[in-house]
């Protein structure tokens, strides 16, 4: 008789711990920063890999983002998921001691967001595919130039040289702090004699001012332009190697599921994009007279 009181015990607590198990997943919460159709193309990749439920709070809906904040304390949800890098803030600033796992990041570090308890995908494409990428394209080439600004892409600016080096390639990197600084960066690059340029998501060179000057210098010079979005390359760059949103969203669920099932955001950390897409300017290909292999012809999307 003891011994059945005992399995029934144990059973009633098992059944109880899988409620509360699947009332926690209910509980979980994903941020999404902004109602446009990029977020959105995360949140569908999100949601159909997580196992989990998640109750979707969009920020640019509310007034005052204290009141959001105040609706998901009340939820305690095991994990804090955020698609966007105000979303990401938010999340880690207000929920500390829960998981933050997000997605949808240019430089995440350049947002603190890194650390205990914080995991994501950084919506940048790593230098090792874009560099591979400019090999494929370009095998001669041997010194590619970046102009950077140090506070904030410091740590890529580090890792990008290291990863160069492996490529069988020279960064030759410019610091600015402006944008006044950057006409005389250009110069000094014309004066070394690149082979590339590396243009980065950094507010202070990736702008309409100074990307017409680095048109001029690349059709000029001859020197391509690796640029961090297809736009850059309808408007004259070679190409770029971008983030595949929709996968963003699964790598972001794969994660988020992981920490579910108990392992530490931290021990993840911050991943690369998985998957990504590739686009080329085949005319500005033809301009610079780079021949586009075939197999990068039928993999990439081809602009004029």
């Amino acid at each position: 008789m003891l011994e059945k009181i005992r399995m029934f015990f144990i059973a009633v607590c098992l059944v109880a711990g899988i409620f509360t198990s699947l009332a926690r997943a209910d509980q979980n919460v994903v941020i999404i920063g902004q109602n446009l159709s990029v977020y959105q193309m995360v949140l569908n990749g999100f949601k159909g890999t997580a196992v989990f439920n998640a109750q979707e709070f969009i920020l640019s809906e509310f007034k005052d983002a204290s009141d959001m904040v105040r609706r998901i304390k009340r939820l305690d949800p095991a994990i804090v998921c955020a698609i966007g890098p105000e979303a990401a803030q938010i999340a880690k600033l207000n929920f500390p001691g829960k998981p933050v796992v997000f997605s949808l990041v240019a430089n995440p570090f350049q947002f603190n967001l890194s650390g205990k308890g914080v995991a994501g995908v950084s919506l940048d494409v790593s230098p090792q595919d874009q560099f591979d990428y400019l090999k494929k394209l370009m095998p001669q080439a041997r010194t590619v130039g970046v102009i950077y600004n140090p506070v904030r892409n410091k740590m890529i600016i580090e890792e990008a040289s290291q990863v160069a080096s492996s490529r069988g390639l020279k960064l030759v990197t410019k610091p600015v702090s402006d944008k006044s600084e950057v006409s005389a960066a250009i110069r000094e690059l014309e004066g070394v004699g690149i082979d590339a340029f590396w243009l980065i998501p950094d507010p202070v060179v990736a702008n309409g001012v100074v990307y017409e000057r680095l048109l001029l210098f690349s059709f000029s010079r001859k020197v391509p332009l690796i640029c961090p979005a297809s736009v850059f390359v309808k408007k004259g760059g070679l190409f770029s190697v971008y983030s595949d949103y929709s996968d963003l969203g699964r790598q972001m669920a794969k994660i988020a599921n992981d920490v579910f099932g108990g392992s530490l955001a931290e021990n993840i950390g911050i991943q690369w994009p998985a998957k990504m897409k590739l686009v080329i300017n085949s005319n500005t290909a033809d301009k610079l007279g780079i021949t586009i292999p075939a197999e990068l012809a039928s993999e990439a999307e081809l602009v004029r």
